[in-house]
């Protein structure tokens, strides 16, 4: 190394640091120049985000619009289902008031008929009073004529002609008291007659029976008879919110209640709820509310009111009638409060005349009592009634 320093003047020295010169000169320009490719590739790189970062912007803006319409028509939409609400809330309220009418009107109606045999009672003892009356003006009239001849034979004489005088005045006034309260009576007659006469004319008042054959709801409307304890019907699968709303519609409010439905009554409730056909059996509402019902707590309550079955725990229902409702599919508490007073009563008269006397109005409204486990209300309501009827 001394002596590549020391010769450092000769002719060799001179070219290796020339072409350590070029060569460090030549690195630093292909150095530069590599540098310059890769800064104008990031460059470009640079320009391709840019672009992108541009359209993703734009594509925000969009997004951001499009969320504020959906969130426009969201606004809108709740306000719509509110309004249905409120609606569907001022129809159901409208519906009760009419059950309630319907109720009470049927009330009126049994009011109507039990006075209808008192009115025609009424009407035949005016009649016969009318009669005794009329024969007693007839006897005054012949009292007063006897006394005018005897009048006119003799001239007024002594005392005994005052007194002859003072009767007749005494006879008159009677005879005039009997006529005023003749025309009082008649004037009775023939206003409580138009009601009396509803009971035996064509006109009349129409009966339980023919108001259900012509369609009026009436008397099959039941006024819904909620239960002091009501379940939770959502429990059972396949069984939501507003099935359960649509069923305690029905009265139906208990895991006991679905627990005793028959295939009719499958059939039924189906049909009144609109239903899917079918559907109550696939998801199994019978066997869950069941199963629901047996992890409920025991109640204390009468051994008669734990069989749903016995239908004799009804006002009215015995052994006999038990049967004939049995043998027409009537098994439950819950699907004799389900039957209208047509059906209960066309049961009764084909089964005979024995049974025609007797008057279903009220089993209806004791089974749903029951159905519902009311039993203070339907001892209550039972002590209210005489043999069923009210």
């Amino acid at each position: 190394m001394d002596n590549l320093f020391t010769n450092l003047d000769s002719t060799d020295s001179y070219a290796i640091l020339f072409i350590t010169i070029i060569g460090f000169l030549f690195g630093l320009i292909v150095g530069l120049l590599l540098k310059g490719a890769k800064a104008r590739a990031y460059r470009k790189q640079l320009e391709a985000e840019k672009e992108k970062s541009q359209a993703l912007q734009t594509e925000k803006i969009t997004l951001e619009g499009n969320l504020r319409k959906k969130e426009e028509e969201l606004a809108q939409k709740q306000t719509e289902l509110h309004n249905l609400v409120e609606k569907l809330e001022a129809a159901e309220s409208e519906k009760r008031n009419a059950l309630t009418e319907l109720y009470e009107a049927q009330q009126t109606v049994e009011k109507l008929e039990a006075s209808h045999h008192s009115y025609a009672s009424t009407i035949d003892d005016l009649n016969n009073q009318i009669i005794g009356l009329n024969t007693k003006n007839e006897h005054l009239i012949e009292e007063i004529n006897a006394q005018n001849a005897l009048a006119a034979a003799a001239p007024v004489q002594t005392v005994a002609d005052e007194e002859t005088v003072n009767r007749l005045d005494a006879v008159e006034e009677q005879l005039q008291a009997v006529i005023d309260q003749n025309k009082e009576l008649r004037a009775l007659l023939d206003k409580i007659g138009v009601k009396g006469q509803l009971g035996n004319s064509d006109e009349s008042e129409p009966a339980v029976e023919e108001l259900v054959s012509k369609g009026k709801s009436v008397l099959e409307g039941k006024i819904i008879e909620k239960p002091n304890q009501v379940d939770d019907l959502t429990k059972i699968k396949g069984l939501g919110s507003f099935t359960e709303k649509k069923l305690n519609e029905l009265g139906i409010f208990t895991y006991r209640q679905i627990a005793d439905w028959s295939d009719d009554m499958v059939e039924y409730i189906t049909k009144e709820i609109a239903y899917i056909p079918g559907r109550i059996a696939k998801d199994k509402w019978i066997e869950q509310a069941t199963a629901l019902m047996q992890n409920e707590p025991a109640t204390k309550l009468p051994k008669k009111y734990r069989d749903n079955t016995n239908l004799q725990i009804i006002e009215g229902i015995g052994p006999k009638i038990e049967a004939l409702f049995k043998a027409e599919g009537i098994n439950t508490w819950t699907e004799l409060s389900a039957s209208s007073h047509k059906r209960l009563k066309e049961i009764l008269t084909k089964a005979g005349k024995r049974y025609q006397m007797h008057d279903p109005t009220t089993w209806a409204k004791q089974a749903t009592l029951a159905a519902n486990g009311k039993w203070e209300e339907l001892e209550k309501y039972q002590d209210e009634l005489k043999g069923g009827r009210s």
